[in-house]
């Protein structure tokens, strides 16, 4: 009813002012929309700014070396503390005696005819480790991009290594292809720690089960680095998984450690990205490089880093040829583990367990308080090690990734001919 009272002037102005609020009304809308667009565009720039792309291994190099540093500080911890009751002067096995007979060879000169005889910078480690000393080696300066022939020198590091262990377990033992020898394993190791108890009274389905995915994890899996990207992640991550419960089973040393650090290398930045933060560091400079690439503005490659190349090539070639005789073994029915075929022992063959001792023998130490020895009242008493298995009573050490040198070879030692 006030409509119809309204005049047809009032009518008009408000038509007029109705048209006028429209187009302030679809100019919002408009505007709304653009900033809505504009914001998704920047918040997809972003994204594509924080996420890192695959194919790079700038932080997997970090992670590499890292665990490498964190080998050489177990390995040298072991060492520092064992050295001097092992090889030190009044050690069990001096190393003075075999530094003479060294001079004498040589006819006490100490030139490059020694160092050729008795290579000492780093060939006094163990030799099972020279294959992730040489590839760390390969893989600084961090300025330097990570060359894809070093992620792969790594990556064909740990196919030998479990293509290897696997290999001679088939050739081995009779216990691996009827399934049995994860019965006797865990009780005749080297070293058993706790878990390794339990471990060993499982169900019989379990150490069956155990010794199915030890053939397909050593045997099978390996082969998965040469299916790309993403086969060869599932690989890393099986390799990791499969060391852990070794480790967890049982006090292998540092072996086990080891043996994870090639596995890492079959990740690249983008999978490794979420050890570390978001904030900055490694990982903010990594998106920098990449999204520079990404938008072409690369600059030339110095005089350096094209040597570098050249050298990472030739190092490619060298593991490549050193590695025939290393192939031909693992085919041979006559596979032998853990050797070198080269005087550098820079590319190796390995293996582990390729026979299982079904019982467990150990070598006693005793001594007595008693002035004469032979005295048949004489009170021989029992040296206990510190991690050998001694007491039945005494619960087993958890030592991983330490490592007592004399209690390892003691199980060693008990394989020999016994002497009354």
């Amino acid at each position: 009813m006030a409509a119809r009272g309204e005049s047809p002037e009032s009518r008009v102005r408000r038509r007029r002012l109705d048209g006028r609020r429209q187009p302030e009304t679809e100019s919002s809308d408009s505007g709304g929309e653009h900033g809505a667009d504009t914001a998704g565009g920047a918040s997809d720039t972003q994204a594509g700014l924080e996420s890192l792309q695959t194919g790079t291994y700038w932080l997997s190099r970090v992670v590499l070396l890292r665990s490498v540093a964190f080998i050489y500080l177990v390995a040298f911890s072991v060492a520092h503390n064992q050295n001097k009751q092992l090889i030190g002067e009044h050690g069990l096995m001096p190393c003075k005696g075999y530094l003479n007979s060294v001079k004498r060879y040589v006819g006490g000169k100490i030139g490059m005819a020694a160092l050729a005889y008795t290579p000492s910078i780093l060939w006094f480690f163990d030799w099972g480790d020279m294959d992730a000393n040489l590839d760390g080696i390969a893989l600084v300066p961090r300025h330097c991009p990570p060359s894809l022939i070093c992620i792969w020198t790594f990556r064909w590091l740990i196919v030998r290594i479990m293509l290897g262990a696997g290999l001679i377990k088939i050739r081995g033992d009779k216990c691996w292809g009827d399934l049995t020898c994860m019965d006797y394993h865990y009780e005749t190791q080297p070293v058993p720690n706790p878990m390794s108890y339990y471990m060993h009274h499982s169900p019989w389905w379990v150490h069956r089960f155990e010794t199915l995915s030890n053939h397909f994890i050593e045997l099978v899996v390996p082969l998965f680095a040469f299916l790309g990207r993403r086969m060869c992640m599932v690989n890393g991550a099986i390799q990791i998984l499969f060391q852990v419960v070794l480790i967890v089973s049982g006090n292998l040393s540092f072996l086990n450690w080891l043996t994870i650090v090639p596995s890492l290398a079959c990740f690249d930045d983008a999978s490794l990205g979420f050890l570390f933060r978001s904030g900055g560091g490694a990982k903010k400079a990594v998106l920098e490089i990449q999204n520079e690439e990404a938008a072409g503005r690369t600059s030339n490659p110095t005089k350096g880093m094209l040597i570098r190349r050249v050298v990472n090539i030739c190092l490619g070639i060298l593991i490549g040829c050193l590695s025939v005789p290393v192939v031909m073994n693992l085919l041979s029915s006559r596979q032998v583990m853990n050797t070198s075929f080269d005087p550098l022992r820079i590319v190796n063959t390995y293996g582990a367990f390729g026979s299982i001792t079904k019982e467990r023998t150990e070598v006693i130490f005793q001594g007595t308080l008693s002035p004469d020895p032979k005295d048949p009242d004489a009170v021989w008493e029992e040296y206990q090690f510190l991690c050998k298995p001694g007491d039945v009573y005494r619960r087993p050490c958890l030592l991983s990734p330490y490592h007592y040198r004399l209690d390892w070879l003691m199980w060693f030692a008990a394989f020999q001919a016994r002497t009354p």
